[in-house]
């Protein structure tokens, strides 16, 4: 540290590591550029100067807004998603329905209106210019897909590329440059915490790190790691654009389809190496911190430095901002629990009573009331009760965190050690047969009850689907609250005990959802036939709206 900031840091306050020394100046170069672009801009700019579209001249009716946003409610209720991942993905089917309707690449503007319609994207971002960009995203993609030999419309390339551009569109509305800094300072962070085995490589060590902190830190989605190890191997075709006139996009995407094909097909095993997972767990803390100094960096810009160097600032706002945060995870995972629910009755179990009922009276001659009222009320009063159990997060987790923030600015890391058994793939005889052994007593223990209770075979087997489901579901919407629980160094015996029998469930769980996601019917039914026809009539009801505004003013 330099004379000049030791000089300009508080008395008693903690003297900085030279990572957090790095982003604290990016941050606040990057507030000072943003000052300057706002003060560049002219607030009286008309519409026409500024490139903005016919809807941010409010060009939208307000009934015509509250429809669309009414309907995507109804369409994410069945078809479940968190955070940023519902926008994304809204992205990602409009983008669809247009490719396979219309069959036209140029699509930026009526894309950005249908967003704005639906209340993802705010009026003043549907742009000419965003328009342009996103007509070339598709464009890129589209070439890519159709560049590689004998491609068919039914191959998973043309899906991953699509996803790909729906990645790059939302990229491009929502750029953030100050995350991507912070994300870089906490891997050098943790690549000098982190003593890595030599068994284990040092290129696979540097893959799975990047992986791990962008599924941790910026809670990115499997399709956003995917981009992330698009980006990373072909930087060049991530940032191409058309502004660019020093390439042919059609020889480009032939030169480089092939390669990009095989990395869509590769990536997975690099997401879903086990050493991710090992390595997920034990930076957590460091994770919680790291999270909390980016909330403050993006909350104080240029003023984080005088915030950060002084300890009783730093302490009071990890007090403030941890209990707004708990009372809104609290708020949140209520919510998320009540969106499973619905989630899982509309696709899950409307579909499965349909079938309960009929086997039971072919198979047995008559419907057994008691399990099939155990099997509507049993399973959602359990998510109900999950979603409203304790999340721990008290004044001791607080505190917990507080000492390691402190740590992380004082370049005091906690030291992980990652063994050769880290990134092994290969499960010992001992351990699979534990795995076996809890998996038999979990559902013996269930079974035997259900049987005692006189459950036939059917109405057996679906109190097992919706409990399973129940139980994954659950665990996923308490996942958010668990974010920012500090993981102690043991647990006790009862919670390892429940976790060892839960597990199996969970896992069952997890295998179902992913198996009946990619049949369910109703989110094929409402983006094939509902969707296209409900667009269309919101756009002329839109245009009807301003119509009769239109004569009305002219009347008056």
């Amino acid at each position: 540290m330099s004379e000049i900031q030791r000089e300009n840091q508080p008395e008693g306050g903690p003297e900085k590591s030279s990572y957090i020394e790095s982003l604290l100046s990016h941050a606040g170069i990057a507030e000072r550029l943003r000052k300057a672009e706002k003060q560049g801009d002219s607030g009286d700019q008309d519409l026409e100067a500024s490139g903005a579209s016919p809807h941010a001249n409010g060009d939208l009716h307000p009934m015509t807004q509250k429809a669309a946003g009414w309907y995507e409610k109804v369409r994410n209720a069945i078809d479940y998603g968190e955070g940023d991942q519902i926008r994304r993905r809204a992205i990602e089917r409009l983008l669809k329905r247009r490719l396979i309707f219309e069959k036209n690449e140029d699509m930026g503007a009526s894309l950005l209106e249908d967003l704005v319609t639906a209340g993802y994207v705010d009026a003043a971002l549907a742009t000419d210019e965003n328009a342009a960009a996103v007509d070339f995203i598709v464009k890129k993609y589209t070439a890519l897909f159709t560049s590689r030999e004998h491609s068919e419309s039914s191959d998973p390339f043309k899906k991953w590329t699509r996803s790909m551009a729906a990645i790059e569109i939302y990229r491009l509305l929502f750029p953030n440059d100050l995350e991507k800094k912070v994300l870089e300072t906490w891997l050098s962070i943790l690549k000098d915490s982190i003593k890595v085995d030599p068994s284990i490589g040092r290129a696979r060590f540097t893959s799975s790190l990047r992986f791990v902190a962008l599924r941790s830190l910026l809670e990115q989605s499997n399709p956003e790691l995917h981009f992330a190890a698009l980006e990373e191997a072909y930087p060049t075709w991530t940032t191409l654009s058309g502004k660019d006139e020093t390439f042919e996009l059609g020889s480009t995407a032939s030169e480089l389809a092939p390669r990009i094909y095989d990395l869509s097909r590769n990536v997975d095993e690099k997401i879903n190496d086990p050493l991710v997972w090992y390595l997920i767990k034990k930076i957590k803390n460091s994770r919680i911190a790291m999270e909390l100094v980016k909330e403050m960096i993006f909350l104080y810009g240029d003023r984080a430095r005088d915030v950060l160097h002084d300890k009783v600032k730093v302490e009071a706002e990890i007090r403030n901002r941890l209990s707004a945060k708990y009372q809104k995870l609290t708020k949140l995972v209520k919510d998320n629990g009540k969106r499973a629910l619905i989630y899982i009755l509309i696709t899950k179990i409307t579909i499965a009573l349909a079938v309960e009922v009929p086997l039971d009276h072919l198979m047995f001659g008559s419907v057994d009331t008691f399990a099939l009222a155990v099997n509507i009320i049993v399973p959602p009063l359990l998510l109900l009760v999950m979603a409203r159990w304790s999340l721990g997060l008290d004044s001791k987790n607080t505190a917990k965190i507080q000492k390691a923030v402190e740590h992380l600015l004082k370049g005091k890391n906690e030291k992980i050690i990652l063994p050769a058994s880290a990134g092994s793939t290969h499960v010992s005889f001992a351990v699979m047969a534990f795995n076996a052994f809890f998996y038999v007593i979990t559902f013996s223990i269930i079974i035997g009850v259900l049987v005692a209770f006189n459950f036939q075979l059917v109405s057996l087997t679906l109190f097992l689907v919706f409990i399973a489901l129940v139980c994954y579901f659950g665990t996923r919407v308490r996942s958010a609250a668990s974010r920012w629980r500090y993981e102690a160094g043991h647990k006790d015996s009862l919670s390892l005990a429940a976790r060892l029998l839960a597990f199996p469930i969970m896992r069952l769980g997890r295998w179902l959802t992913e198996s009946f996601s990619a049949i369910n019917f109703f989110v094929f039914f409402m983006d094939m036939v509902i969707e296209t026809p409900f667009r269309l009539l919101l756009a002329e009801f839109n245009n009807f709206m301003n119509f009769v505004r239109d004569r009305a003013e002219d009347v008056m």
